[in-house]
């Protein structure tokens, strides 16, 4: 019995892929991995048609409070500090999670509701007032790159 236990034990041991050894690591636009709690500009894989992710005023905000892309391809946008949940000790309330996914040959930005089982992409939305704002859609995923913020230029 001991043995066909073992037999068992080496035959889904060796046949089953951890996910550990299989899961896809982020990388920077160096090939680095992506640093938990590390801060990186969140940048276009296209380029020519705006810069990096970043806040912006939007209407009758008092404040910049809109994710945005930059208008200008040479504005790397605002750092974002990316961490698991379990590095964030406080974020403001929002009803679920954001996750980076590979996306074709890049990175893609996701929102997970808590009310929902499935994912929704984020992608650039042109607005009447020519901002370029993060929104939370089914079609045409916004590929994104990221580069490490030098924090000795800060």
């Amino acid at each position: 019995m001991k043995i066909v236990f073992f037999a068992l034990f080496l035959l889904f041991a060796f046949s089953t892929k951890l996910p550990s050894a299989t899961a896809d690591f982020v990388q920077d636009v160096e090939g680095n991995l992506i640093e938990n709690g590390g801060s990186y500009y969140i940048l276009p894989v296209i380029r020519g048609h705006g810069g990096g992710l970043g806040l912006t005023q939007v209407g009758n905000e008092t404040c910049p409070l809109t994710v945005a892309q930059a208008r200008s391809e040479i504005s790397s946008g605002s750092p974002v500090r990316i961490a698991s949940p379990y590095l964030i000790s406080h974020i403001y309330e929002v009803p679920g999670w954001f996750k980076i996914e590979k996306y074709l040959d890049d990175y893609k930005l996701v929102f997970c509701s808590k009310y929902s089982v499935t994912c929704s992409d984020l992608r650039i939305y042109n607005d009447d007032q020519g901002e370029k704002r993060l929104i939370v859609t089914n079609d045409k995923p916004f590929n994104v790159m990221f580069k490490k913020v030098d924090t000795s230029a800060i």
